[in-house]
């Protein structure tokens, strides 16, 4: 497996979105799925977050977001793991676990934090 940001690997884009929108848009059911694709796109030229996926065999297995804010006036909570999302048919192989993993090692790097928070929706 091997872990790369989506900004790298654009082709994903679609795919991802797909995941997000199938997940969460009970949580604003007026956004289109080509809204969440936008919303990504806008994403990928941010420096406040990331979006990393996990390819195995150049097949995408996993998403997982970095971001610096995730709440509204907490901006001393920082940096924030969000958006996990393993392909259901890859699911209960230890995928979730190496994601979160290596995005923990990633945040250390990155922001020079040994912590992380995590919003349960």
């Amino acid at each position: 497996m091997k872990f790369v940001n989506l900004k790298d690997k654009p082709e994903y884009i679609r795919t991802v979105a797909e995941w997000f929108y199938k997940e969460w848009s009970h949580l604003n059911p007026t956004r289109s799925l080509d809204d969440v694709v936008q919303l990504i796109r806008g994403t990928l030229t941010k420096d406040t977050e990331q979006i990393f996926i996990c390819l195995s065999k150049n097949t995408l297995v996993s998403s997982v977001s970095f971001r610096a804010y995730e709440l509204q006036h907490k901006e001393k909570y920082t940096p924030w793991l969000s958006s996990l999302v393993v392909d259901k048919t890859k699911r209960r192989r230890g995928i979730g676990a190496k994601t979160i993993n290596f995005l923990l090692i990633t945040v250390s790097q990155i922001a020079l934090k040994k912590s992380i928070y995590l919003r349960k929706t």
